[in-house]
């Protein structure tokens, strides 16, 4: 009986920490357990803001070796174009872009092979969600970029 106890316990304090730290980091906990609309401080619904029109960053071209013992079989050429959030984001992004494409380069020749050896055909959606990752991963933050535009061919030797 002690030991429902100490779990009851326990599930009650990881329940209460979670709520804190979902607060502290802004989210509407009540509205989100009850489902209703979420709300400022204020009391009133979030505004609407204007649209701006989406900003894009060119990412300078990628290409690939993939190689066979010591010859190289194909190449794989990669162009990606990130869609920042605002302005701000993108003076980031492309102050951050050195960081950006080195973290490509440095996956892509570790995931393209794996890829490309069950199937001579890269998956566009896959790819863009994978670039999408190593975004927010090289930035430390995934809210910068909203999409991404990639286009990839296989060149075979």
């Amino acid at each position: 009986m002690k030991k429902l106890g100490v779990i009851a316990a326990v599930l009650i304090l990881l329940a209460g920490g979670t709520i804190a730290v979902m607060t502290w980091m802004g989210y509407d906990v009540l509205a989100m357990l009850l489902g209703g609309e979420q709300t400022s401080e204020t009391g009133a619904p979030p505004a609407e803001e204007p649209a701006e029109p989406p900003r894009f960053v060119d990412v300078a071209p990628i290409v690939v070796p993939l190689l066979d013992g010591k010859r190289m079989v194909a190449a794989v050429s990669i162009e990606v174009k990130l869609q920042a959030v605002d302005a701000e984001a993108e003076t980031l992004l492309r102050r951050l872009m050195p960081k950006i494409s080195d973290a490509f380069l440095r996956d892509m020749y570790a995931y393209l092979p794996r890829i490309l050896k069950a199937d001579n055909e890269i998956d566009p959606e896959m790819l863009k969600d994978r670039l999408l990752l190593l975004v927010a991963k090289a930035t430390g933050n995934p809210d910068l970029v909203t999409d991404l535009t990639v286009s990839a061919r296989v060149d075979q030797t």
